[in-house]
């Protein structure tokens, strides 16, 4: 399952900011929508496997008090090579292909 993970920092700007970091999440603290540590972050924007259980975390940097309306998505592979994405409304969506994320 190859992840990707990808913000819209303002209405009309398309898919363009791609995350700084990832990481497995800590399952040692209680995790909300605003607070996470990532365990071993790592440089980049893609997960290459994340086994089920687990969740990861990806790091994007915008401000949020000037890009309220921020648009985040993630896509990935599934293990018989389909494409998805979902977004922040956790709408799934089948892709034809990855569009190089």
């Amino acid at each position: 399952m190859n992840a990707a993970c990808r913000a819209e920092p303002s209405g009309g700007a398309g898919l363009t900011l791609a995350a700084e970091e990832t990481g497995q999440l800590t399952t040692d603290h209680e995790i909300s929508n605003l607070r996470a540590i990532l365990n071993g972050a790592a440089g980049g924007s893609i997960v290459p496997l994340i086994r089920g259980g687990l969740k990861y975390g990806f790091l994007l940097r915008f401000d949020l008090h000037e890009n309220p309306d921020v648009r985040l998505a993630a896509r990935f592979t599934d293990d018989e090579s389909r494409h998805w994405q979902i977004d922040q409304d956790l709408h799934l969506e089948a892709l034809e292909n990855r569009d190089n994320w």
